[in-house]
Parts: C-alpha cells; structure tokens; sequence
C-alpha cells in the first residue's frame, strides 16, 4: 500500500473540516448565551428619546383688505381649498392640559418649550399651481397684533406674549417677510417660550393669477385673498416648589430649617403658584404653652418673615392640583427648636425637660435612658390628636412594612438565581469550546507525517526483498 504526500493530505481534510465545524457550533452557542446573559441583566426602554409635540393653528380666509381681521371658513371656491401651507407645533415640555380650549405646556427643571413651524409648499408654486402664489403685500397691517401700516412683505409672523400674573401685555414682535426666509420641509424654530400666555399669527396673502396670456406668460387679471394663521397657548411651571432664603445669609432654607435672622420668599420662579403662610407662636395657657395661629394669608414676593414663631409655607399648583409643606422656624427658643428637629409634641417635650432631658443649639434632645421616647409628630395644630391616637395604625403599617419587604426579597432572589444560571451557562459552553479547541489541536500533531518533498513513500513488495 502507497501512501504519497497528496493521499495524506486528502486523509486529514475531512478530519479538519469536522474540527472546525465544530468549533464553529461552539462559537456560535457561547455568543448565542452571551447576548441572553445581556439581554437579562440590562433593561431595555424602548422610547428613552420620545418628545412630546402638539400641534397648533388652522389657516381661514381673513377677508380682503381688514387688517386680516376676519375668521371666514375656506370653500372650495377659494384658491386656499384642500391644501395647507404649513404647520405650528410646540414641543419640550412635559405635560399638556387645556382651560377652555386653550392649550396650557407644563414645564419642569430641564425643560425648554420651543415653538416650530414647518412650510409645506412652494411659496412661488402653491399646491403645485404656478397661478398661484405668495404676494408681497407692500402695505398691510393685523388688526388685533399689529395695528400700525406696514410692508408685510411675502408673509408676516407676529408674536405678543402677556405676563399673566401682572395681566399686562407685551410689545408684538414683528417678522416681515418670513416665508421667504424659510426653507421647505424643514422644522424652523420660531421662539423659545418661558412662562406666560403667547398670540400667534402668520399673516399672508395669496396671489391667483386669473388670466393670462399664453407664450409670452403675461398676466392681465390678478385676484388677492388674505388669509391668517392665529392660535395662542399658555405655559406654566409644572413644579410645585417655593425658595425661602435666609434674610442676613441669602443662603436657601430647607423644610424645618432654624434661622435667627428670618426669611424671605422669591417668587419669581413661582408666579402662578398659589403660596400661603400660616405663623404660629407659643402662649402661655391654663395647660402650659400651646400654639397660637397669628395669622394665614397669600404671600408677597420679596416680603420679610423676621419675627420669632413657626412659620408654615404652603404652596399649590391650581394647574397639577399638587401641595408642598415647607416649616420653619424663626427665634431662638429651645423648646421650638426641638419640635422643628424632632417633631415632638410641644407638650411631649416640656415633660422630657422635667424629667431631665437637654436641648442644644441645633435642638436635638439628650433624653436620659431611663425616659421613654414620645411620638413624632408631623403637624403643629394637630398635635394633641396624634399623640392620642390608639397604636393600631403604627402596628398595620409594621405588618405592611414586613410584608413588602419579603416581597422584595423574593424578587431579588429570582432575579439573583435567573443571572446566576446565566453565567453558568456561559462558563460551561466556554469549557466545552476549550475542550473542542484543544482536541482540534492533538488531532493535527498525530496526524502529520513527514514527507520528503520531491520523493514518495513506497511500500517495498515481497519481490524485491527476495532479489
């Protein structure tokens, strides 16, 4: 039997393709696990870069020559028929409501409302219509924006924001000539809106060249309509917050701060927020101290609370219908700054004192270890009713506390067992793609054999022995 350098190499061929095939399998499956590991353990969010946009304004016919005054439905009789030149939208917020049809965006930290608008035909070709086209109205005015005559020019944007909270009215900004400055199909940005309540419109006049002579495109008979885009929409702060400051600091108080100097409140950030402020002091009662609501009214922004009592803040938004608490006291009573820091029972806390209890500047209380702890209370005037609550509720609300947490707990370790056998996984396909790997490897060192470059191996016959 002969063996010759190509019969060898055919011989291990087959061999190598299974070695490979195999390794590929192996490849295949470990990446296979590794993307079920990742898929696992990372969450997935399908709509992260989501914004909001919301839609605003539809064109009318304004009439002819009325300071774009009237709100005439479009027929199929008017060249404005079945087509739209473009489109308002706001985006940037995070939610929307309505008061009576108007539009209100709600704002909050991090949010920039923008208003867009989008052109949608070709201000020289009209719904695909050379006949018709954008004028360039050389003397215009709006009758409700922008009274004073003027070159509107090929389109006109004009904008008027109102403080609403001083019900004043802003100067109308004024954009002449504006679709000739905007590109087709692309999203313009057109103002960057804070809070406030905005008027829109975008004044034009269309041009319908009615007759016209053929081959040298002379136009005799032209006709001209006036048509307006109006819409308004509001926006508010989304945030119910208030930002006292320390008067002799200016540094920004926190719920259940302790100053000696007063406080006072910036409104500017809070403008159509509802903010009341409720002052109570300690008098000095046939049971001892006890508080005394000196009075509860809206606040003034920029207005000094210096003199000594506890001080409740209360803010609202008529637009959320959410409430935030802010308490703090101003003085240097010990007593009051216990109740501030520990939310003890002003009563509660005169009894600690007799018992041998220390209050330091910051009003912690030293309790000696022989006093039982009273409850925390939350609220001054409703003190005395807490504390005379039975302890059926503090024991329901335990039972739910337990109750979650081993809830909790149970999903951690599902959670914890569904990555541990993941790995495993993982670790045992790479064991085996090791193990494929180096059998490819043993399988290749025994089956070389050396072979003389220019010359076969040949078996000797029984003949040639004999001779």
């Amino acid at each position: 039997m002969r063996y010759t350098k190509e019969k060898s190499l055919k011989s291990r061929r087959p061999n190598e393709k299974a070695s490979e095939m195999k390794g590929r399998i192996a490849r295949g499956l470990l990446s296979v696990a590794l993307v079920g590991v990742l898929t696992t353990i990372m969450p997935f969010n399908a709509n992260a870069n989501s914004s909001n946009v919301y839609y605003l304004g539809e064109a009318v016919n304004a009439g002819k020559d009325t300071g774009f005054f009237e709100n005439n439905e479009i027929t199929k009789k008017d060249p404005h028929y079945n087509w739209t030149l473009g489109s308002f939208s706001v985006n940037g917020y995070t939610r929307v409501i309505t008061d009576d049809g108007n539009p209100i965006f709600l704002k909050t930290v991090g949010d920039e409302v923008v208003l867009d608008f989008q052109l949608e035909q070709d201000i020289d070709a009209l719904n695909n219509d050379k006949s018709l086209m954008i004028a360039n109205d050389k003397k215009a005015y709006d009758n409700l924006l922008y009274k004073d005559e003027t070159a509107f020019g090929r389109g006109a944007l004009i904008i008027r924001k109102t403080d609403a909270y001083q019900n004043k009215k802003g100067t109308s900004q004024l954009y002449t000539d504006y679709l000739s400055g905007v590109k087709v199909g692309a999203n313009t940005q057109v103002e960057i809106c804070e809070e406030g309540d905005y008027e829109v419109a975008l004044d034009y006049s269309i041009r319908d060249k009615k007759i016209t002579v053929p081959f040298i495109d002379k136009t005799i008979r032209s006709t001209y309509n006036d048509y307006k885009i109006y819409f308004t929409f509001s926006v508010r702060n989304g945030n119910c917050m208030v930002f006292p400051f320390d008067v002799a600091t200016g540094e920004e108080l926190t719920n259940k701060a302790i100053t000696e100097n007063g406080f006072y409140l910036d409104l500017a950030k809070s403008r159509y927020l509802e903010i009341n402020v409720k002052k109570e002091v300690l008098r000095e009662g046939a049971t001892g101290l006890t508080e005394d609501v000196r009075f509860n009214k809206p606040a003034s922004d920029g207005e000094k609370y210096t003199d000594e009592g506890i001080y409740t803040i209360t803010v609202s938004n008529p637009y959320t219908e959410e409430e935030t608490v802010k308490k703090i006291y101003v003085g240097t009573n010990s007593v009051l700054k216990a109740y501030m820091t520990t939310g003890y029972a002003i009563s509660d806390i005169q009894s600690l004192l007799k018992d041998g209890a220390t209050i330091d500047d910051d009003g912690n209380i030293t309790i000696p270890e022989k006093v039982e702890k009273p409850k925390v209370v939350e609220n001054v005037s409703e003190s005395a009713i807490v504390l005379n609550e039975a302890n059926d509720d503090a024991e329901e609300e335990e039972s739910v506390s337990v109750e979650k947490d081993n809830k909790d707990d149970e999903a951690q370790f599902a959670t914890s067992s569904m990555v541990g056998g993941s790995i495993c996984i993982v670790l045992a396909l790479f064991i085996v793609y090791l193990f494929v790997k180096k059998k490819k490897k043993d399988k290749k060192v025994n089956m070389t054999v050396p072979i003389d470059p220019e010359e076969s191996v040949t078996e000797k016959s029984p003949e040639e022995d004999e001779e």
